[in-house]
């Protein structure tokens, strides 16, 4: 069927006006064929204000034949089972379709259907869409003109405020001027992508989901579909589970009735009797209300936890920065027979880690089993294999990053000293060549905690004094070489 633009506007205005009766055109629509993303454009957007017009406030529930409208369940009508499945043909149609223009109507479809049924293929659509990368160039193929599809949100200024069946939406993000562009050839001042419009989308669900619900349904949707690593950046700040992290964080005990005793012994049987009561019916009342208002917030931090258990089985390595930081931030709900897997699995990933990756991961490790008295010399070989020297990823960054590990692995955690001597080693060599104030407060902290004398001297193997590749080598097997370089590190001062 070829595309006429007139014949789809009436035939959108005949389903508006009267969709009982015409609905059925939307079929209609969705057989023209083309392959030009200004047609798509076309029929995916005015399939979309067609629908804005006729999809109800409620959730059709196919299965029980139940709609649910606020804490009512109503009786489905055929009117409600039609647009129904006019609306199922349309989401399959569009997230089967691979064009630019199919991720922008998703992040619509999000916007204003969040309520209505077939959330998670949109949601899986959008993920999808978070990895389509930089400005596409395309060809029409009914012109020898290119056009630019440069997909945007941040030079869009204006707000679009969008009214259905009563209710007023405010968007920050301007998509119609975007689809504009698509359907006009339009290479203006747009400079980003579809991936970042994408990424927004995600970004405020997360943020402005109230129930939970869809955050949850964002977090499946990842186990096996691709997506952007920021998508996981999003997760570790969920406003829904600020209240659920501060009530589950251990509150100190009212130790007032152990201070607190009478002398007389028939009061103190009562004293006890009168506390037990307290405390079992306190007890009963949490559980009710965690109950009732923590569900959701358990089964998505559960929901996390098995992502980032996936992604450190599959060596996804250009997630592991936020997937150590989300175990870090949600290590209290890990349940205890996963510690040991998991730090087999922490390991494995600290050996293929890039250097910022290694040290999220020792500090995640150290966080999670600091009081299980291991010995953490995996750690301590991949900080000395950091501290290269002329490594120049050690920006001012993560160079406050190796302070806060150096101050769990070697201050709270005391080490033998002699890894201590060859980790100081590195950093006044480093300091020597590359000064940095972060590096001196940490010599200095090392110093005082263990008690270095900078001018002592230790004994080593002279044919191996010049050896330069320690790389994978065991640090307990390096030879200690005399720190002779901190009166040079000094001198600098």
């Amino acid at each position: 069927m070829q595309m006429n633009i007139k014949e789809i506007a009436v035939s959108c205005k005949s389903i508006i006006t009267e969709p009982e009766k015409n609905i059925k055109k939307i079929k209609t629509i969705l057989n023209i064929k083309t392959e030009n993303e200004k047609e798509k454009a076309v029929i995916y957007i005015s399939l979309l204000k067609v629908f804005k017009s006729i999809i109800p406030l409620y959730k059709i529930r196919t299965l029980k034949d139940k709609v649910k409208y606020k804490k009512d369940d109503l009786e489905i009508t055929e009117g409600d089972k039609t647009i129904l499945k006019m609306y199922s043909l349309f989401i399959n149609t569009l997230c089967s379709d691979t064009s630019f223009i199919t991720y922008i109507i998703a992040s619509e479809i999000m916007a204003h259907f969040e309520h209505f049924n077939f959330i998670d293929i949109i949601i899986k659509k959008i993920l999808k869409g978070t990895i389509i990368k930089t400005d596409i160039t395309k060809t029409d193929n009914n012109s020898n003109v290119k056009a630019e599809y440069n997909i945007t949100d941040n030079n869009i200024n204006k707000t679009d405020i969008i009214t259905d069946n009563n209710n007023t939406r405010t968007d920050n993000i301007n998509k119609t001027d975007i689809i504009t562009d698509i359907i006009t050839d339009n290479n203006n001042t747009r400079t980003d992508n579809i991936s970042n419009v994408c990424l927004n989308t995600l970004k405020n669900i997360i943020n402005e989901d109230k129930n939970g619900d869809l955050i949850f349904c964002i977090v499946n949707q990842m186990y096996e579909t691709q997506f952007h690593p920021e998508v996981l950046s999003f997760l570790l700040e969920i406003n829904l589970l600020k209240d659920f992290l501060e009530e589950e964080t251990e509150k100190p005990k009212d130790k007032f009735f152990k201070i607190k005793r009478s002398f007389k012994k028939q009061e103190r049987k009562l004293e006890k009797k009168r506390r037990q009561i307290e405390e079992e019916r306190r007890k009963e009342k949490n559980q009710e209300e965690k109950q009732d208002g923590f569900v959701i917030h358990r089964k998505i931090v559960d929901s996390l936890q098995r992502l980032y258990f996936l992604i450190l089985r599959d060596k996804i390595k250009q997630k592991y920065k936020y997937t150590f930081i989300g175990l870090k931030k949600y290590k209290k709900f890990i349940r205890k027979e996963f510690y040991e897997g998991l730090y087999v699995l922490l390991n494995d990933s600290l050996n293929i880690s890039n250097y910022e990756e290694k040290l999220y991961c020792i500090l995640t490790v150290l966080d999670i089993y600091e009081s299980y008295r291991y010995d953490f010399k995996k750690l301590v070989q991949a900080l000395y294999e950091i501290l290269f020297v002329f490594n120049t990823n050690l920006d001012i960054t993560k160079m406050k990053l190796i302070e806060e590990v150096v101050d769990k692995l070697f201050i709270k955690i005391k080490q033998p000293v002699k890894r201590v001597h060859l980790i100081l080693e590195r950093f006044l060599i480093f300091g020597c060549l590359r000064y940095n104030p972060v590096i001196k407060r940490i010599i200095s902290k090392l110093q005082s905690f263990y008690d270095i004398d900078f001018t002592e001297t230790f004994r080593f193997n002279e044919e191996n004094a010049l050896e330069e590749d320690l790389k994978g080598r065991d640090i307990d097997q390096i030879e200690i070489k005399p720190l002779y370089c901190y009166e040079i590190f000094k001198n600098i001062l």
